[in-house]
C-alpha cells in the first residue's frame, strides 16, 4: 500500500581545526548536565556533554564539529537551537534564565546572531498571528470589519517575518545560514514540478547541508513531485537518491538512514526490502533508527541475499508434509514463488514459470509455488484450470502462513531463489527475471 510520505536525512563534513563552544546559564543548579546534540536529518542525537559549575559556566572543548545545525539541552527538554560553523572558530552564548529558548544572547558568533535576530522576529511576528486568529476564530461571523482587520494583521506579520529573513539573507549572503534559506526557497518553488528539477537542483552530496531540515525536505520533495504508482517506482527513486548522495560517504550514509526510516514507517515496503537488500552493509548506519524499525530491518534480514533460507515445512493438502531442507538437498537450484491463487499478477507469472520449468526442471532446478490462501478451493482452482507441473503447498492461513513470516514477504507474487547450501541467490522480481538468474546460476 502507498501512503503519503513526511519527511528526514543526514550528514557531515567541513570540520574546524580548532572549536570551542561556551557560556553561562542562569537559574540551574551547580552540576546540571548540558548536552550538544546534532540534527542528523530527522533525528537529534546526543554527541557531548559538560557539566555547568557554580556560577552556570560551561565549556565545550575537545572537538571540532561539522558544519550545521545543532541544539543545546538541559533536562532533556528545555532545547536551545544553535550553529557551527567551520568557519567560527568560537560560540559563546549567555542565558539569563529558562527556559534557554526566550533567554538567549549570543555573544560571539555572526552565524547565530544571525539566526536567533531572525527567531525573534519571527516568535514576534507568530504572536501577532496567533493573537488575530483568535480574535477572528471568537468574532460574530457576521463582523465582517473585524474579521477582514484580523485578516490583514495576518498577512502583515508574515510579510515582515519574510521580509526579515530576506534582509539577514542579502546582509550576509555567503553565510551558512543564508545557504540554508535561500536553499529551502528553491525547493518550495520546485513543488509539484518535474522531479527531475529537485534532482539538479539540490546538492544531495552536499555534507553542508545535511545537518538541516533542507535536506530531508530534497528529499521527499523529489518523492512527491514524483508521484509514484507502483511500488518498483520507489525502488529506482531510492536507487537514484542513494547514488546522488554518494559523493560524500556520509551523505550516502544519511541518504540510506532516512530512507530506511521513512520507507519503514510509511511504506511501501519493497523498496525498504531493496534497501536493506543492496546497501544495507554497515549497521552503523541504523544504529539511531527506532527501535521499530530496527525490528522491521532485522526481520528482512533474515532473508537478506546470501543469508540461509529458513527451515520450513511445505504442507500439501491431501498429501504429505515435505520440507524445504530436503528440496534443496536435492536440486542444484530451488524457486520459491510465494502467490495467491486469486492474486491476477500471481498467474501472468506462470507461462514464463512453465517455460522455466521445462528447460531446467529435474534435478537442476525444482520450483515450489507456496499459496498464502485460506480457501482449500482456490488452491485446488489455480492449480488444475493453470495445469500447473511443480509442487504447490498451502498452510491455508493466508498471511498469516508461518512460511510468509519466516520470509518475510510482504507482497505476491514474491520470489526467492536458493542455491544447493540453502543461501538466497537473488530475490527476482518476476518470472522473466527469474528464469535469467536461474540460467546464471546454474551455469556456475
Amino acid at each position: 500500500m502507498l501512503r503519503s510520505l513526511p519527511i528526514l536525512a543526514i550528514c557531515a563534513h567541513s570540520y574546524l581545526s580548532a572549536q570551542i563552544i561556551h557560556g553561562s546559564i542562569q537559574g540551574v543548579p551547580e552540576g546540571c548536565l548540558l548536552v550538544l546534540h546534532e540534527n542528523f536529518g530527522t533525528r537529534i542525537l546526543p554527541l557531548d556533554s559538560v557539566s555547568l559549575d557554580a556560577a552556570g559556566r560551561f565549556a565545550f572543548t575537545a572537538s571540532s564539529y561539522p558544519t550545521g545545525f545543532y541544539q543545546l539541552a538541559i533536562n532533556d527538554t528545555d532545547r536551545v537551537d544553535i550553529i557551527l560553523s567551520s568557519a567560527e572558530p568560537e560560540l559563546k552564548l549567555s542565558c539569563s534564565a529558562t527556559p534557554l529558548q526566550e533567554h538567549i544572547t549570543i555573544l560571539i558568533s555572526e552565524e547565530n546572531r544571525r539566526l536567533w535576530s531572525y527567531k525573534a522576529i519571527s516568535r514576534e511576528a507568530q504572536l501577532r498571528i496567533a493573537a488575530a486568529e483568535t480574535s477572528r476564530s471568537e468574532a460574530d461571523p457576521m463582523d465582517l470589519e473585524l474579521i477582514q482587520t484580523q485578516d490583514s494583521i495576518i498577512l502583515e506579520a508574515r510579510a515582515f517575518k519574510d521580509a526579515a529573513l530576506l534582509e539577514v539573507v542579502r546582509n550576509a549572503p555567503t553565510s551558512y545560514f543564508a545557504k540554508v534559506i535561500m536553499a529551502g526557497k528553491q525547493l518550495d518553488a520546485l513543488r509539484g514540478v518535474d522531479p527531475m528539477l529537485v534532482l539538479t537542483s539540490f546538492p544531495f552530496d552536499d555534507p553542508s547541508l545535511v545537518r538541516s531540515s533542507v535536506y530531508p525536505q530534497a528529499v521527499m520533495t523529489f518523492l512527491r513531485n514524483l508521484s509514484p504508482e507502483s511500488e518498483t517506482q520507489f525502488i529506482g527513486a531510492s536507487d537514484t537518491l542513494i547514488t546522488l548522495a554518494s559523493g560524500h560517504p556520509q551523505c550516502r550514509k544519511a541518504m540510506i538512514a532516512h530512507l530506511l526510516d521513512v520507507l519503514g514507517t510509511y511504506g511501501p515496503d519493497l523498496p525498504f526490502q531493496h534497501i536493506v537488500d543492496r546497501y544495507l552493509t554497515d549497521p552503523g548506519v541504523v544504529s539511531d533508527l527506532p527501535a521499530e524499525i530496527k525490528d522491521k530491518i532485522r526481520a528482512f534480514q533474515r532473508v537478506t541475499l546470501g543469508a540461509r533460507a529458513p527451515e520450513i515445512e511445505l504442507p500439501v493438502p491431501g498429501a504429505d508434509t515435505l520440507h524445504l531442507a530436503d528440496i534443496i538437498a536435492a536440486h542444484r537450484a530451488v524457486l520459491l514463488l510465494f502467490y495467491s491463487s486469486t492474486c491476477d499478477h500471481c498467474r501472468e507469472q506462470v507461462p514464463t514459470l512453465k517455460e522455466l520449468h521445462a528447460a531446467f526442471g529435474g534435478k537442476d532446478l525444482a520450483i515450489v509455488g507456496i499459496a498464502l490462501d485460506d480457501r482449500p478451493e482456490d488452491f485446488l482452482a489455480f492449480r488444475e484450470e493453470l495445469a500447473i507441473p511443480w509442487l504447490c503447498s498451502t498452510e491455508l492461513l493466508a498471511w498469516g502462513a508461518d512460511a510468509a513470516r519466516a520470509f518475510a514477504v510482504q507482497a505476491t507474487p514474491s520470489f526467492f531463489l536458493l542455491d544447493q547450501q540453502g543461501s538466497i541467490r537473488s530475490k527476482p522480481y518476476d518470472a522473466v527475471e527469474a528464469f535469467r538468474d536461474v540460467q546464471d546460476l546454474l551455469q556456475m
